[in-house]
């Protein structure tokens, strides 16, 4: 213990320096040890950031197969997952879209059992769905069934009339019409102030409508007759009876005819009395081939209905000038837009849009009846070629052009009524939230006139049908003197030109007046636009082709229910 002492004694007087000195080696040691961690690490973390860099890089390097190599594409398992939730949901919400618009339309695209009473024929052609699909359906198995729906399907108008409360009278107008002009043939074809011995104009077209709630021009309902009644000659038929198509084609304007008539039911509500209804006439209404409306060409305003102080004679005068002059777009310029109407004469101005063949082409003479009934989403026809090639049963996957023929089928619609003005945003809403869904796209008030551009098949037969109405230089804004229902002046009614005072300012519907004089809110409106018929649910053709071609005939075909009553 002794020999310890000065050992002791000297690490108690140096002590302190003796544990600085031990400290600071710790710290070095701990300096090192640390500076070596985090060096490690930051080598660490640098080639993983150097890793993600090239890998950016190459993304970067890589573009979409056959597009642009300026397109970058991004191949990582991460993005194809949530790109093929996204098309899945997408996928998804076109088909509930598609199956909820289709249902809604089922209740009215009916067969109609009650007319027909032949449970057999419904099963039979309950079975082509849609018919543009089939490039043929067994027309000499069928005969019996072509026949009596020939027979039989005149019977449904009186029902599809008794919705808005119109009487179905084209045979008796037809015979009035025929007295009229006896009467005007024996009289030299003039009346003095609308005075004489024989029946009017005006009176012709009321005769065997007193009662009802909507009047209906009897010159489209001649139009409508013959669509009912004349087959022989058009579409290569040459049976009395209609083909399987010719039916088909004439059921669907039925269909479109009878939703219409439940958009007027629901705008003029329970009115029981032509002067209590919002619609009060409907002067013309076609479907398809027939409803010829040219969306393209709009005219100026009549610069002379903005002036209260022109006078009424001074109006009729200008009027009765030139049409161009007060704004309506000339038959050139109207010709010159117009898919549908016939080329120019030879040597005429060429037209600006191609003019679209109204003969379907070789091998589609039986799907004729579809031939530019269809129009795309630029309101141009299509071609039933075009129709059968995106809708034939072997097709999958999805078409070059003309896709929205997938999902529906978008037929021009026409419909010029005499109906109070400020109803006619209701008339658009209703038509809007209707079934079948109307879309309108050109309104003119005071601008038509009867019938006009309106063809029997769309003109497809040299000898037009009645209904025509052609253009013929004189039209004119016929904003007139309302007056008393069945008679008087103005847009309510009144008689022709030759019944016009001779004061100068006609008091009839063809005697133009200022929007300023008029005494109630009945006009002349002519609404255009399409309505979209939609096809069975065909989930297979919205996948591009080789993912699900299995199946895809059997989705088209397999949509239609026999014995359902439904296309």
């Amino acid at each position: 213990m002794e020999k310890m002492k000065p050992f002791l004694n000297f690490l108690k007087k140096n002590w302190f320096w003796l544990s600085s000195g031990l400290m600071a080696i710790l710290l070095c040691g701990a300096w090192f040890l640390a500076a070596s961690a985090l060096q490690q690490a930051q080598e660490t973390d640098t080639q993983a950031l150097n890793g993600k860099i090239t890998e950016l890089e190459n993304v970067l390097k890589t573009s979409a197969d056959g597009l642009d190599p300026s397109v970058k594409a991004h191949p990582n398992d991460l993005s194809k997952e949530g790109m093929d939730q996204r098309l899945d949901a997408g996928s998804k919400a076109v088909i509930d879209a598609w199956k909820l618009r289709f249902e809604a339309q089922q209740p009215i695209m009916v067969w109609p059992e009650e007319v027909l009473k032949s449970p057999e024929f419904v099963k039979f052609f309950a079975r082509f769905s849609p018919p543009e699909a089939y490039e043929k359906i067994p027309q000499e198995s069928v005969s019996t069934y072509l026949q009596m729906y020939t027979r039989e399907i005149p019977k449904r108008m009186p029902e599809i009339c008794k919705i808005i409360g119109t009487k179905w009278d084209a045979e008796e107008a037809e015979k009035a019409l025929e007295t009229v002009n006896r009467g005007k043939d024996e009289q030299g074809g003039r009346r003095e102030g609308g005075a004489g011995g024989g029946p009017t104009a005006a009176s012709s077209t009321d005769l065997g409508k007193q009662g009802s709630v909507v009047l209906w021009n009897k010159e489209n309902q001649k139009l409508w007759l013959e669509k009912l009644t004349k087959f022989e000659g058009f579409d290569g038929n040459t049976q009395k009876f209609a083909t399987a198509y010719q039916a088909f084609a004439l059921q669907q304007d039925l269909w479109l005819l009878e939703a219409m008539f439940k958009v007027i039911k629901q705008v003029n509500g329970d009115a029981d009395a032509n002067d209590l209804a919002a619609i009060r006439e409907i002067d013309h209404i076609a479907f398809g081939r027939e409803a010829r409306a040219n969306l393209a060409v709009l005219s100026e305003v009549d610069a002379r209905l903005a002036d209260a102080s022109v006078t009424d004679s001074a109006l009729a005068a200008g009027a009765a000038g030139s049409a161009t002059a007060g704004g309506m777009p000339s038959e050139d310029e109207i010709r010159k837009n117009d898919p549908f109407s016939a080329p120019p004469a030879a040597g005429g101005e060429g037209g600006g849009a191609a003019v679209f063949e109204k003969e379907p082409p070789a091998g589609f003479e039986a799907l004729g009846p579809f031939h530019g009934r269809y129009v795309n989403a630029n309101n141009e026809p299509i071609s039933v070629k075009d129709v059968h090639d995106v809708l034939k049963l072997a097709s999958t996957g999805l078409p070059e052009q003309n896709l929205e023929l997938l999902v529906a089928k978008r037929v021009p619609v026409r419909i010029a009524l005499k109906m109070q003005e400020n109803r006619i945003p209701a008339f658009i809403a209703a038509c809007a939230n209707s079934a079948f869904g109307f879309e309108i796209n050109q309104v003119r008030v005071n601008r038509h006139k009867p019938g006009e551009g309106i063809e029997l098949n769309g003109g497809a037969k040299a000898k037009s049908g009645g209904g025509g109405g052609g253009r013929d230089g004189s039209d004119r804004p016929s904003v007139g003197v309302g007056g008393g229902q069945g008679g008087g002046s103005g847009l309510d009614g009144g008689g022709s030109e030759s019944e016009a005072p001779s004061g100068g300012a006609g008091s009839g519907s063809n005697g133009p007046m200022i929007a300023e004089r008029r005494t109630n809110l009945i006009v002349d409106v002519e609404f255009s636009g399409i309505v979209k018929i939609y096809n069975p649910v065909n989930e297979a053709r919205l996948k591009p082709a080789g993912d699900s071609a299995d199946g895809a005939a059997t989705a088209a075909s397999g949509t239609a229910r026999p014995g359902s009553g439904r296309p």
